[in-house]
């Protein structure tokens, strides 16, 4: 006779589950004004773990970081060409 396997007590994913991102911290999406070092000034959002600071991106190891301007505009930000990023909290 086939039974249903009903344990519900194995919180830990399947390794090939945490391996793809499975156990992530959420993002959370913090307003920001960022300049450029062409001049250029962009309001909108910066998105990052919720247990880290815009500075802790700033000087994380990827040389890219994701925004969203206040048209609703995504661009790619390479952190070379940051020079200020100022929060609005």
């Amino acid at each position: 006779m086939w039974r249903k396997h009903t344990d519900t007590s194995a919180a830990i994913p399947h390794p090939r589950l945490a391996a793809r991102g499975a156990m992530r911290v959420p993002k959370v999406r913090e307003y920001a004004e960022v300049k450029l070092e062409d001049g250029q000034v962009l309001t909108g959002y910066v998105f990052i773990d919720a247990t880290m600071r815009i500075q802790d991106l700033l000087n994380g190891a990827e040389h890219f970081f994701p925004f969203v301007d206040d048209g609703d505009d995504v661009h790619l930000i390479n952190k070379a060409a940051v020079t200020r990023v100022r929060p609005f909290d």
